[in-house]
């Protein structure tokens, strides 16, 4: 299922659902490595903050809602 965008639709869900709760961020670890997610974040509108401290590899993603 890989290039489907089965992931950006399940962010997007996501996404609208936290805003409809009224939550105003969300954010998520990911592995640095996985340039696909850290892709698909950043074309969503998140931002990437530095590696987690004490977290070797992993990198905070956040979206403002």
């Amino acid at each position: 299922m890989t290039g489907q965008g089965l992931g950006k639709l399940l962010m997007q869900r996501i996404i609208d659902y936290a805003r409809g709760r009224g939550i105003g961020e969300i954010f998520g670890d990911v592995l640095a490595e996985n340039t696909a997610m850290r892709g698909l974040c950043q074309r969503l509108g998140c931002t990437t903050a530095a590696a987690l401290p004490g977290e070797y590899g992993i990198m905070r993603v956040r979206l403002a809602l």
